[in-house]
């Protein structure tokens, strides 16, 4: 493996400089401290967050979580906000009292220091490599120890950097409370956070007033009758015998019960003979599934052959077939006798089960039979799977190689009868898959077996969520009814006939830090009742409204690099325009805290407009807008990048914190000049593509490498003021159709409408490939994209920068022209509104040698083509567009020798630039003789020889 060798930290080092200076003047100014208004009437802003559990040092998780409030309560500070960010310390539960026990009990079994045995010691790296000089630079943090190699919590202490005589002190569970949480607040102080930390806190009765304030909240709250009490399904260990909140898993964070309907599916006589003991008892095998709509379609069950199952008896006098796991998860939620317990009466495997006639609930078969199917998982479910195979992939690919293999039947002794009569049942209508679903994909994909995984995930993903939004029902009582409307009604319908029963299980593996996996239990606790309908009123209510709801460096840049007056240029206003623009998204974003589209349009888009201006302002950017641009994007990212932008603004001249301003007025957007930037931009780069294909010749095959072409001078662009007549007649009908139905007819109609008419008939082949284009235009466009003209003056647009366009295409005359000009050739004509038709041409002239007699000035010759007839600004802006110093075009003076002949060949005088020379008036024309290569100016009556060279000067 290559390594790279870092080059150097310069630049990590100076942001970590102005985080310091910066957090230091937040410190001095006490820019964090928010005291209660004065007036209640004051608009105001609160964040909190989830208090981050002192068992170990934040880590990046913490920061990810943490950064949504900090952008939140800066971006409120901005808009005027008494912005307040309290921040607390979680340290009550089990993971603090659960590690110090821990830790007594290896010094108890293994002495101080402890001697782990060798044989299961797991490898320690030596302290000092462990331990660093800063503890703040910790190499592991909490994350890692929940995951770490290390069996015994001395050896996870050991890898948050802490020594022995330091690690025994954590054997009292109140010593964690004073040791961690100073680090936090360290560690947050260096991040730059927006807390007040007058108001921190921790939990627990060691603080007495947030016991208190606790205490208060549920007495209140139970006042009201907002605290029930009940049984609620909730994340179980066994081994400690309570609830396991998300700080009490080693594994498993974040992860909740998931609701299965259970269904059962009767097992006929006769039974297997494991099943013996049973007696009379209804054995039922039972399923769990997120889809008890589908039951209309069962066709069979699914059993692994090699997996293991048990046979328990239920309270109701009933026996369930799962597996061992299952079963556990249902003792605990009401099955059985006894909580947590469960009667094994039958131990089994998929194999004894296989072939068995079962009698499923809803389905339109009498019977079914138990099938195999070699994919189910043991951690997942019941181990017992009812088939759908009209809208399941997973169970038609798995019918369909029972039935297409013989051997594969015979094998787990299967008979033809138990596979062959059974076919996919249709229950769903789903649009784009009619009502055999899974059929439909398994064909389309071109699945080939049950082994074909990716391809099977891909059908399920197609299926499932097509079929949830847009399923209809076409059996049952349920017929003409969508799925999701629908699916709780038909649980309840299993559920009342005794078909089937609620069951919930972990949605993923969770590990307790005692270390046996949780189950779901239904257990009695206290609860908070979120569902209460006045408070879900009140919550839409707010949602609804929610969602709804100098200057050292701009000398600089001034004096160099920018314009001053009147900001009023067609570039200009689109700046303006675009700059507002994105104030008004960036601010939309935030407000709804999607600080990720935030960042794109207030950076990301924004530095691409002040690019885009920079790009089309050949005599320079304005030095108001610049200013502008420096102070409205600093405020937009300041939430994001509070240190940079209070930097920026610092060097901006301001005297107090970025975080004391306001944030920007949205000024006027002019949508259209926006549209005819962007239509100035793709225009532009569309004509460099045409220009790339124009210089590399026409290939023929007689000639496949014709000779370069040479450059054009002249580029001339022909605009269409509206369709050709036959586009016009096309689009015409369509708007007509549009505006009446909202939507087009099926191809097929237009093709026979536009075939009847007469002006249409000589372009047909032409007209079903432009409706198709002009479909997709109001798909993404809307009813716009079927306006006959522009919104605004292409041809203005492009007049107006006709310079940008010929130095971004090095030609040195842009020629606009309408296409009903008496001089269009017929193929002009076929070009529509803002798509124009380009020629380059190549125009004569005679090279004049234009030089800068200022010594030291870093402006050199150069050589510039002129043309009879150019003007004196299109000659200057030849030159500007060569020599890449000059700025502006209007800062050069061109000056004439007054000796055309002998005038270059004389020494120039020192520090006299025009001694021996005319000023060329700015009115002048050339005039070229390309025959006899003379060059002379017509200024006014007068005609003066200019010979071959030239001087210009910068004001």
């Amino acid at each position: 493996m290559v390594t790279i060798e870092r080059k150097g930290t310069f630049k990590v080092e100076y942001l970590q400089k102005i985080e310091h200076e910066v957090q230091e003047k937040w410190k001095r100014d006490k820019l964090h401290e928010v005291d209660a208004p004065q007036k209640s009437s004051e608009d105001k802003f609160m964040c909190t967050f989830p208090y981050p559990y002192m068992n170990g040092r934040l880590h990046l998780g913490h920061t990810f979580s943490l950064s949504k409030a900090e952008f939140a309560v800066r971006y409120h500070r901005l808009k005027g906000r008494k912005a307040l960010f309290p921040f607390g310390f979680h340290v009550t539960g089990m993971p603090i009292k659960a590690c110090a026990d821990k830790l007594k009990r290896e010094m108890e079994s293994f002495g101080y220091p402890p001697k782990f045995p060798e044989d299961e010691e797991v490898q320690v790296v030596e302290a000092d490599d462990v331990v660093p000089k800063d503890k703040s630079k910790g190499k592991k943090s909490k994350a890692v120890a929940k995951t770490a190699s290390a069996k015994y919590q001395w050896q996870i202490m050991y890898s948050l950097g802490l020594k022995d005589d330091e690690i025994k002190k954590f054997a009292d569970a109140d010593f964690w409370l004073d040791y961690f949480t100073p680090l936090a607040v360290q560690d947050l102080d260096r991040l730059g956070v927006h807390v007040d930390w007058r108001r921190t806190f921790i939990t627990t009765d060691v603080n007495p007033f947030y016991d208190s304030f606790v205490r208060w909240q549920f007495i209140r709250l139970k006042e009201r009758n907002k605290i029930k009490f009940g049984k609620r399904y909730t994340i179980y260990s066994p081994r400690d015998g309570q609830p396991c909140m998300d700080h009490d898993r080693s594994t498993g964070e974040g992860v909740g019960p998931q609701e299965y309907t259970l269904i059962k599916m009767k097992l006929l006589q006769p039974y297997p003979a494991k099943l013996s003991k049973v007696g009379d008892k209804g054995v039922y095998l039972v399923a769990a599934t997120l889809r008890p709509e589908t039951m209309y379609g069962q066709t069979n069950c699914w059993v692994r052959p090699d997996m293991k199952y048990i046979a328990f008896p239920t309270k109701e006098g009933e026996v369930f077939v799962c597996t061992t796991r299952a079963a556990k998860n249902m003792s605990y939620q009401g099955f059985t006798e006894a909580d947590g317990k469960f009667e094994v009466v039958a131990e089994l495997t998929g194999q004894d089960m296989l072939g068995c006639a079962l009698k499923a609930p809803m389905t339109s078969y009498e019977r079914i039979y138990a099938l195999p199917m070699l994919t189910i998982k043991e951690d997942k479910g019941t181990g017992v799977v009812t088939s759908v195979p009209s809208d399941s992939p997973d169970d038609y690919a798995a019918l369909v190689d029972l039935k297409k293999k013989q051997a594969f039947r015979e094998k787990y002794n299967i008979s033809d009868e138990m596979v062959l009569p059974y076919e996919p049942v249709p229950i769903l209508e789903i649009p784009e898959f009619g009502n055999l679903a899974a059929v439909a994909v398994y064909e389309k994909l071109k699945i080939q077996s049950q082994n074909d995984r990716e391809k099977l995930l891909e059908a399920k993903e197609m299926v499932y969520l097509k079929g949830f939004y847009d399923g209809v029902m076409i059996v049952g009582e349920f017929k003409g009814k969508k799925i999701q409307d629908i699916k709780k009604a038909l649980q309840k319908k299993l559920t009342d006939a005794k078909e089937a029963v609620i069951y919930y299980e972990p949605e993923k593996t969770i590990i307790s830090r005692s270390g046996d996996e949780c189950v779901v239990a239904l257990c009695d606790q206290w609860f908070l009742d979120y569902g209460e309908d006045s408070w879900k009123k009140m919550a839409h209510k707010v949602l609804t409204h929610h969602v709804q709801s100098h200057a050292n460096v701009l000398s600089l840049w001034t004096d160099h690099f920018c314009r001053t007056g009147a900001a009023s240029t067609f570039n200009d206003e689109v700046f303006q325009s675009e700059i507002n623009l994105k104030i008004q998204e960036t601010d939309d974003f935030y407000n709804k805290m999607l600080f990720k589209e935030a960042l794109r349009t207030g950076f990301f888009e924004l530095q691409s407009v002040r690019d885009k201006y920079r790009e089309l302002c050949l005599d320079g950017m304005h030095a108001d807008l610049v200013v502008r641009f420096i102070e409205v994007q600093a405020i937009l990212l300041a939430p994001i990048c509070p240190h940079v932008a209070e930097k920026v603004w610092e060097l901006l001249g301001k005297k107090s914190s970025i975080f004391k301003a306001k944030w920007p007025q949205v000024g006027q957007i002019d949508e259209i000049k926006i549209k005819s930037s962007e239509y100035l931009m793709e225009t532009a780069h569309s004509f460099r593509i045409y220009l790339k294909t124009y210089l590399q010749g026409i290939k023929t095959k007689a000639n496949p490498n014709p000779p370069p072409v040479p450059k054009p001078d002249v580029l001339y662009i022909w605009v269409a003021k509206t369709f050709p007549p036959w586009q016009s007649c096309v689009l015409t009908t369509l708007k007509t159709h549009f505006e009446k139905n909202n939507q087009f007819p099926d191809n097929k109609l237009l093709a026979t409408e536009f075939a009847a008419k007469p002006e249409l008939k000589k372009y047909m082949k032409r007209v079903m490939p432009f409706v198709q284009t002009t479909r997709e235009k109001v798909d993404q466009m809307g009813p716009k994209a079927l306006a006959l003209t522009l919104e605004f003056d292409e041809a203005e647009v492009l007049r107006h920068n006709s310079v940008y366009l010929a130095n971004t295409l090095n030609v040195d005359e842009v020629v606009v022209r309408f296409t009903d000009d008496e001089t269009a050739e017929e193929k002009m004509k076929e070009c529509c509104p803002g798509a124009p038709f380009v020629q380059f041409a190549s125009k004569p002239g005679v090279r004049v040698e234009f030089s800068n007699p200022v010594p030291n000035s870093g402006l050199f010759a150069q050589s510039v083509l002129v043309s009879d007839g150019d003007s004196y600004a299109r000659v200057v802006q030849k030159l500007a567009r060569d020599v890449k110093l000059i700025k502006g075009p209007q800062s050069v003076q061109l000056w004439r020798f007054e000796d055309p002949v002998l005038g270059d060949r004389k020494l120039p005088a020192f520090q006299q630039p025009t001694k021996d020379k005319v000023l060329i008036e700015p009115d002048s024309i050339f005039k070229v003789d390309v025959q006899d290569k003379k060059v002379s100016i017509v200024s006014g009556s007068k005609v003066f020889d200019i010979g071959r060279s030239v001087s210009y000067l910068l004001n």
